[in-house]
């Protein structure tokens, strides 16, 4: 059945790699929400023994508002970061590389780059933790006046500079129906020794390949 993933999606177009950025960038939201959640729990245990004023009278009522306010920003800003997270996601089809950016809940930029615009593609990691946990930086320079595709947080960087480069070349060879055979039987090679751990939509390959 054909699933669409995103608005210029053509029925052809079949989506081989799905890419989320590393899970590193949602450490420092999860930081800030635990925290949030650790004030309102002392604020619970801690608070009333301290003065016990608050819990008595008027000041009952701003004590209680204050911790359910605490509990219901922390978990509104930890949740809001994971789908913000899981709908920024970059997409490697058989015809282009497509960027869909969540600027927040109703609103989003969808990027299209085809494999025949494509110059160079390359790698980069800077610091302790993109070189200790393997993400960083992969930007695609693009031929005459577009702008260059950079993509930030992503995992095993250098991995996907290899995986794009073997479609880029053999739609490049070959052009796009002949080259990409080239590329999809790559592709097929590597599920064959991970089963499919990069996510790739096998069936899908499968049937181009055909």
């Amino acid at each position: 059945m054909y699933k669409k993933y995103f608005e210029a999606q053509k029925e052809d177009e079949k989506v081989l790699y799905i890419i989320r950025r590393h899970w590193f960038t949602l450490f420092l939201p999860a930081a800030i929400s635990s925290l949030m959640y650790l004030l309102a729990i002392l604020g619970i245990f801690l608070l009333p023994h301290l003065d016990p004023s608050v819990v008595s009278g008027y000041s009952y009522n701003i004590y209680i508002l204050s911790i359910s306010l605490l509990f219901l920003f922390s978990t509104a800003y930890i949740y809001s970061a994971g789908v913000i997270y899981y709908l920024n996601v970059i997409l490697i089809t058989n015809e282009n590389i497509v960027e869909i950016h969540q600027v927040r809940f109703f609103a989003r930029e969808v990027s299209e780059l085809g494999f025949e615009k494509i110059q160079d593609v390359a790698s980069k990691e800077n610091g302790v933790f993109q070189s200790l946990l393997d993400f960083g930086q992969i930007e695609i320079q693009t031929a005459g006046e577009n702008r260059n595709f950079i993509f930030s947080n992503i995992p095993k960087p250098s991995e996907w500079v290899t995986k794009i480069m073997d479609l880029e070349t053999g739609y490049s060879v070959g052009g796009n129906e002949a080259g990409h055979k080239k590329g999809f039987k790559k592709i097929e090679t590597e599920l064959s020794k991970n089963n499919g751990s990069d996510r790739i939509i096998k069936e899908q390959v499968t049937e181009k390949t055909e």
